[in-house]
């Protein structure tokens, strides 16, 4: 999904759709997730959206618990005898 973002960004900076200015500098990065256009008269065009690095980051976090408590209950089932 994020390699589509890219493309669309960069095919909508490349044509100048997001500003009068001429592209300047592509910013690209996983963690945290961007996807910005910079361009000559110091515009930026950023595609993703504000809201989805805390949501990424809060789903990373909750499935990192969830797989913690999934282990020590597990671990604790080994223990107890029936």
């Amino acid at each position: 999904m994020f390699v589509l973002l890219i493309g669309e960004t960069e095919e909508w900076c490349a044509k100048g759709l997001a500003s009068d200015s001429h592209l300047q500098d592509m910013r690209t990065s996983l963690l945290p997730l961007e996807n910005t256009c910079v361009f000559a008269n110091g515009t930026t065009y950023a595609e993703i959206p504000a809201w989805l690095n805390p949501t990424v980051f809060a789903c990373a976090a909750i499935a990192a618990i969830c797989t913690a408590a999934a282990i020590r209950l597990e671990r604790r089932a080994q223990v107890i005898p029936r």
